[in-house]
């Protein structure tokens, strides 16, 4: 694509119109801040964030060990495979229902991947085999949550204490 450089080419590196040796274009780019590596800094994470991580962490461990099964196995033609998840039925954006055990259930993560992918599959085999939570989804889908720090500690202490009990 390009022409191959010429010996005389290789010793130096032409910079503003003159030559320079390869030492002396290393100076160069050394010397330009725009070239430069500097280190990334990392944003804090605020504790509102931190609450919510932590509250879905225990409400999904809580979830995967009360069905420790995947719940769609057997139910459709997915393969099931990989380990087992904590799966919403309803997005977990839905905020009044993102702590809702209604809500979820355990599933394998092949499930997890067919169905985050195929959403129309996912709603026809709610509706088929779940009817009764279909129906409860349905109806309270609509409504608003508003949780504060202090509703993430709770859940996360809530379902922290029901696993243990499960265990």
């Amino acid at each position: 694509m390009f022409p191959k450089p010429t010996k005389k080419e290789k010793k130096g590196l032409l910079y503003s119109g003159k030559r320079l040796s390869p030492e002396e274009a290393l100076k160069i780019v050394q010397a330009t801040p725009l070239l430069k590596r500097t280190a990334m800094k990392r944003t804090p994470v605020s504790p509102l964030k931190r609450a919510k991580k932590k509250a879905d962490t225990a409400f999904a461990l809580y979830i995967r060990n009360r069905d420790n099964k995947c719940m769609l196995a057997g139910l459709d033609n997915v393969r099931c495979g990989g380990g087992l998840q904590c799966m919403h039925l309803r997005t977990r954006g839905v905020y009044i229902l993102r702590f809702d055990e209604v809500n979820a259930m355990a599933g394998c993560a092949g499930h997890h991947v067919y169905y985050t992918n195929h959403p129309s599959d996912w709603d026809h085999l709610l509706q088929e085999f779940f009817p009764e939570r279909w129906a409860y989804i349905e109806e309270h889908k609509n409504e608003e949550a508003h949780y504060k720090l202090s509703d993430y500690q709770e859940l996360e202490r809530f379902y922290t204490r029901l696993f243990e009990g499960i265990m």
